[in-house]
């Protein structure tokens, strides 16, 4: 079958599947120890002109764009994501820091993902394209806890990050606002924004846990090649949420604004006709009202801005002399100490260290 298809090279085809679909594109390659056949897609409607994207036939229905090659799928990927106003970002690395080891970058725009393998391609990724992106102040990269993603790319590929909207600081924004202005001690993970905010099911998000004293070795599953359809998944779920998880965080942001707003609305229409003939020769001054916008904001519904408690003391503990109030109670699972999907580290000293790659 291999040999026969060989002249085909460089060919459009259209191929019968087992299950009656048809697949129409270019023959690219064929490798015959594998028994793959690899295709340049044709017939695509999206923005994104992916006829350059050799797929697999063991992975034709893959909802990402896998780019692992310095390649024109490569070039045309950064052309794309470059004509974007907002994007989704994400990183997935061994021990991320300035001395962890990257492995996986992501873009997500409205229409695709797409996730290079920078562990393959190597630092010249970054110069062909991927800096540009990340340093460009046109293009808004939309993230979640930026400081080690920061840290690691400022050190090892010489690139800072500029035009970032953080979804994690958002939600620390909009927890301070229904809590009488005090700061959570401790901040969520991606999947427990993404549950809450947008109220997503668990098995919609990726919520990866390390063990205790073996966050190394645990997080090399990211370093492994050829990768696994479900680490791309996995990949993928990091960063497909993010776009609408911004939208929906800068409206819930927005609200003592709208409370603002709705005491101005409200001021000289509910008054009396001496007090509104007085507010004709008094708008120049704030209403008084304002002084109370941070408790009226404190007894709003909860509920509206958070799916679930967030543990222990979340809603009913008082803050610190410093502002801060607990607001999660402590992971149960002895083997783990530290988690994305929770915002509780009990790391003992030294274990965490990484060693340089």
């Amino acid at each position: 079958m291999m040999a026969e298809l060989a002249e085909f090279v460089g060919k459009r085809v259209v191929l019968e599947l087992k299950e009656g679909a048809t697949l129409n594109g270019f023959v690219h390659a064929l490798d015959a120890t594998t028994s793959k056949l690899t295709l340049h897609k044709a017939n695509q409607t999206s923005e994104y002109d992916s006829s350059s994207d050799p797929e697999q036939l063991d992975d034709v229905d893959a909802p990402y764009v896998l780019i692992n090659k310095l390649d024109q799928r490569f070039r045309d990927a950064v052309h794309y994501i470059s004509q974007q106003q907002i994007i989704g970002f994400a990183i997935q690395a061994v021990c991320p820091g300035r001395l962890g080891k990257l492995c996986w970058l992501q873009f997500g725009t409205a229409e695709h993902v797409f996730i290079f393998d920078v562990l393959s391609m190597g630092p010249l990724s970054f110069e062909e394209g991927i800096k540009k992106i990340l340093e460009s102040p046109d293009i808004q990269k939309v993230m979640h806890d930026c400081r080690l993603v920061s840290d690691m790319l400022h050190h090892q590929y010489d690139t800072n990050l500029i035009n970032i909207f953080d979804t994690e600081v958002a939600d620390v924004f909009v927890y301070r606002l229904h809590h009488n202005n005090d700061w959570p001690r401790y901040v969520q993970g991606l999947p427990h924004c993404l549950v809450d905010h947008l109220n997503l099911e668990p098995e919609e998000v990726h919520a990866m846990k390390v063990r205790d004293g073996f966050q190394e070795e645990d997080q090399e599953v990211w370093a492994k090649r050829p990768a696994s359809r479900d680490i791309l998944m996995a990949a993928m779920k990091n960063v497909m949420h993010l776009r609408k998880l911004r939208y929906v965080l800068e409206e819930k942001m927005m609200a003592e604004f709208v409370a603002g707003v709705d005491i101005y609305l409200s001021q000289v229409k509910n008054a009396s006709k001496q007090d509104a003939k007085k507010a004709q020769i008094s708008n120049h001054k704030l209403p008084l009202a304002f002084q109370e916008l941070p408790s009226m904001m404190s007894h709003r519904d909860h509920r509206r801005f958070y799916r679930r408690s967030n543990g222990v003391g979340d809603n009913f503990s008082k803050s610190d002399i410093k502002g801060f109030r607990d607001n999660v109670a402590v992971i149960n699972d002895v083997n783990v100490s530290y988690s994305r999907d929770s915002p509780w580290h009990v790391v003992p000293e030294g274990k965490r260290s990484c060693k340089k790659f």
